[in-house]
């Protein structure tokens, strides 16, 4: 990973001696972690809506008669195919705790500067075999793997530096890697939970027009069409979730690198401006997130 050199990291923290206000530092990390927070519910959404497309044509659209239908197998089916989504997502729940945990020992650090013992061992153990994953999870950038597993093992392991002013530093170098393990999860969550709720929107007419052409009963049909007409409001509304989280992550790698580019002056008034420009998205991101789940 491209980083400031040793040299340079020491002349701008012999500079931070006076940086007594890392309110900006602090308001960014609580953003940072509050991205991860609303990432989680797309997870558990992405495996339903693959279910909830597969189970959909086999309830609406088979031809086969009503005795021959096996509710178990078809749910079996449905649960197979979408098991590769499953496991994926257990890495991309892995990741998003690692933004969280290097969110808060970046606020900790902010703080108090007692911050930076990486969290339990557990924890630690969890980002170590995280780091072990990443070459199978395809949404990581392959030319950020060392740079994440660099930032991995930090946030495993804590600050090595010896002072507060130092070990903020150390954390805020992983610029690069934090912008790439968060782009990986706006991208995971474009591929897997937008892609299904794409295809679920796509099928809703389907769905409608095979309804319409029952006839056997027709208040039913009728309540289930009400249904699908309130799915396709609340799917809409978690498209527009994929995309705050790509403004939140592309307003969290501006705000990073404005931090990180003037560690001689984080107690500046200008540190806020994009800290705070942060928050406006997040705060947006989270209001989606109250709307679509």
């Amino acid at each position: 990973m491209r980083g400031v050199g040793v040299g340079l990291v020491l002349l701008c923290v012999t500079l931070l001696s006076g940086c007594a206000n890392l309110k900006a530092v602090r308001g960014f990390a609580e953003e940072t972690r509050r991205i991860s927070e609303a990432f989680d519910p797309m997870l558990g959404q992405a495996v339903e809506q693959c279910r909830l497309a597969f189970l959909h044509r086999r309830v609406y659209t088979t031809d086969a008669p009503l005795s021959g239908f096996d509710a178990e197998a078809a749910w079996q089916r449905a649960t197979q195919s979408c098991q590769p989504i499953e496991d994926s997502n257990g890495t991309a729940q892995a990741m998003s705790r690692a933004l969280a945990d290097y969110a808060s020992q970046l606020m900790a650090l902010a703080d108090d500067g007692s911050g930076g013992s990486g969290g339990t061992e557990a924890i630690g153990e969890n980002h170590e075999a995280l780091a072990g994953k990443l070459e199978q999870f395809q949404d990581a950038p392959r030319d950020q793997l060392g740079a994440i597993g660099n930032l991995l093992r930090f946030v495993s392991r804590g600050a090595s530096a010896r002072s507060k002013q130092e070990a903020i530093a150390e954390a805020l170098g992983h610029e690069e890697a934090v912008g790439a393990l968060a782009d990986a999860l706006v991208v995971h969550a474009e591929r897997v939970h937008g892609a299904y709720l794409r295809q679920r929107l796509a099928d809703q007419d389907v769905l409608a027009d095979a309804l319409r052409s029952e006839t056997a009963s027709p208040t039913s049909s009728r309540l289930w069409l009400m249904d699908l007409h309130a799915q396709t409001r609340l799917l809409k509304e978690r498209q527009q979730s994929v995309a705050r989280l790509r403004a939140a992550v592309a307003q969290m790698k501006v705000a990073l690198h404005d931090l990180r580019t003037h560690l001689a002056t984080l107690s500046a008034q200008e540190r806020w401006v994009e800290v705070r420009k942060l928050g406006r998205e997040v705060r947006g991101l989270h209001r989606q997130r109250g709307q679509a789940f």
